[in-house]
């Protein structure tokens, strides 16, 4: 034992190092159940819970492709008929909807930024072809890129 350590333990009262350790085991037990939380979905027990899980994991990825509705539902070990009813019941749209509301808001802020042109922004948000981003932007905010870009929104 090291000689600090013997020199708390006789100088401290027996019952406040047994809370003292209490307290630290149920900090480890929590943490460790949060980084279970980190390896995968399927422990999370709160449905909201599994919805904001696939939100910050998925929903920020714009390059990256989109998982469907049938690969998250297994991943959360539930139906997709629960996951859509879920995901709309937690953020109030169905999933892709949400999930297209994310893409152009980060694209209105990117324009609004002038670091990035249509083309980059249309290229970062995982589109193929600039046009089909274009017309998706548009749809949302009524005018083109570039018109919001420069401030014509």
């Amino acid at each position: 034992m090291d000689v600090p350590l013997l020199a708390f333990v006789r100088n401290s009262n027996l019952s406040s190092l047994h809370n003292n350790l209490r307290l630290k085991s149920a900090l480890f037990d929590y943490l460790n159940s949060y980084f279970e939380v980190l390896k995968g979905p399927k422990v999370i027990k709160n449905d909201r819970l599994k919805m904001e899980w696939v939100v910050n994991n998925y929903m920020f990825q714009f390059e990256q492709p989109l998982p469907t509705i049938t690969e998250l539902s297994a991943q959360l070990s539930m139906s997709e008929s629960k996951f859509k009813y879920l995901f709309k019941e937690v953020f109030e749209l169905p999933f892709y909807q949400y999930f297209q509301q994310k893409r152009m808001k980060q694209a209105a802020e990117w324009l609004k930024s002038g670091e990035l042109n249509v083309t980059s922004v249309s290229q970062k948000l995982g589109y193929s072809h600039p046009i089909k981003f274009i017309g998706q932007f548009k749809k949302m905010f009524g005018v083109t890129p570039l018109k919001y870009a420069k401030g014509k929104e």
